[in-house]
């Protein structure tokens, strides 16, 4: 094989393997920011009522994360006491200094209303 044709392979392979890469750190960083984005200080949690209709709590949150309950609860049948019928949010908490473990907030709405709030541990 000629120089050339070395250089072109090589160059090649570099490519493909800053651009996985690249794409890896952007994805990565993008789930980060919708993570980010989503997480409830314990101020708003506070400050949502059992009773309070949902929509009312919904605009006074940031967006939920998009996730699924086997993610959260892995083989936890309880769901850690998860209301039946309700349909739940799950929102990162804030603070740093219990970012690890997973600490997340969890809101429950029946008939259009807050039914349920309440600090969980994700399993994930």
């Amino acid at each position: 094989m000629s120089k050339k044709a070395v250089l072109a392979v090589t160059g090649i392979a570099a490519l493909l393997v800053c651009g996985g890469g690249g794409a890896i750190i952007y994805q990565t960083v993008d789930a980060g920011k919708d993570y980010l984005g989503s997480a409830v200080t314990p101020e708003q949690f506070e400050a949502q009522r059992i009773g309070q209709p949902e929509d009312e709590v919904r605009r006074a949150l940031p967006k939920p994360l998009d996730v699924e309950e086997k993610d959260l609860y892995g083989t936890d049948t309880t769901r850690e006491g998860r209301p039946a019928d309700a349909a739940c949010s799950y929102h990162p908490v804030s603070s740093l200094s219990e970012a690890e473990g997973g600490p997340m907030y969890r809101f429950c709405f029946t008939g259009g209303e807050l039914t349920e709030k309440k600090k969980i541990m994700a399993e994930g």
